[in-house]
């Protein structure tokens, strides 16, 4: 396993975006650095972005 987290996904017609993503998932990784952390989120975005969903800065 990469990385794991969660990831708010909000759906406006056909359109799905995303409103949040954290590297939060309850064990995986707990106590991790920020940069670690970091790369976690980077990870997710750039998964999701394969799929047209883009997340806000």
């Amino acid at each position: 396993m990469l990385a794991a987290g969660e990831a708010e996904i909000a759906i406006h017609g056909s359109t799905r975006f995303g409103t949040e993503i954290t590297s939060h998932s309850g064990h995986y990784l707990d106590g991790a650095s920020r940069a670690m952390n970091d790369r976690v989120v980077e990870i997710g975005r750039q998964a999701f972005a394969r799929f047209g969903i883009t997340f806000p800065l």
